[in-house]
């Protein structure tokens, strides 16, 4: 045991200075995207498996790099974590007199399916008809049991869509 007044060796400083990941960070600030109701179960899962692939890329000198995972629409098992270079992603701008960088503005695509499913039943949702509300709450978040229901909707809607060729 070493006590707090002795000096730690050099040779054990070397290594563990040596141990310790260089690499620098920048931050972006992306506005409201950040905020949102409580997590589901997909939530917790999908940022979790988010922070493992941080710690891949991190762990392996990629840098410019957001993580992120394809195949969401599928089982876990066929999710596939991957690093994307950001500087393509990324323009000028000017703001406020400044050239300053940004992430591309990405608008709803309108011939999506999940859209082209919200397009067709948009009065019946906006309550505009009489009879049943047709508002779609999931209730209370339960996280002890895997449960399809609890992925965006609009990746399902999509994901059924495309599979059954419309």
């Amino acid at each position: 045991m070493i006590d707090s007044d002795d000096r730690i060796p050099s040779a054990i400083e070397k290594i563990f200075s040596a141990s310790v990941p260089k690499f620098k960070t920048q931050s972006h600030f992306y506005g409201y995207d950040g905020r949102g109701s409580d997590p589901t179960r997909f939530d917790c899962v999908y940022t979790y498996n988010l922070g493992l692939t941080v710690f891949s890329l991190i762990a392996n000198g990629a840098t410019g790099k957001m993580a992120t995972i394809r195949n969401l629409e599928h089982d876990f098992e066929k999710w596939e974590p991957m690093g994307v270079p950001i500087a393509p992603l990324m323009r000028l701008e000017e703001r406020k007199g400044k050239l300053t960088l940004v992430l591309e503005k990405s608008l709803v695509d309108l011939s999506s399916p999940a859209f082209k499913l919200v397009e067709a039943f948009r009065e019946k949702w906006l309550a505009a008809c009489p009879g049943e509300d047709q508002y779609r709450r999931p209730g209370p978040i339960q996280l002890n049991n895997p449960q399809e229901e609890d992925r965006p909707i609009t990746l399902r809607l999509n994901a059924l869509l495309n599979a059954s060729g419309s």
